[in-house]
């Protein structure tokens, strides 16, 4: 059994983005595993980071 893995932080401020990406990644089968809050400052405001791993076999 292998596990893929994702994490998953907005790349710009537009917060539509990080959501979209974390639904992309659940409709492929990724589930969430963690959720960081306020772990990354970008653009002088914090952020939050989602992991998402995927069970292959």
């Amino acid at each position: 059994m292998k596990t893929m893995d994702v994490r998953i932080r907005p790349c710009t401020p537009d917060e539509r983005l990080s959501h979209q990406s974390v639904g992309f990644h659940e409709r492929m089968g990724f589930e969430r595993v963690a959720h960081f809050h306020r772990c990354g400052l970008k653009f002088d405001r914090w952020h939050d980071t989602v992991r998402m791993e995927k069970i292959v076999e």
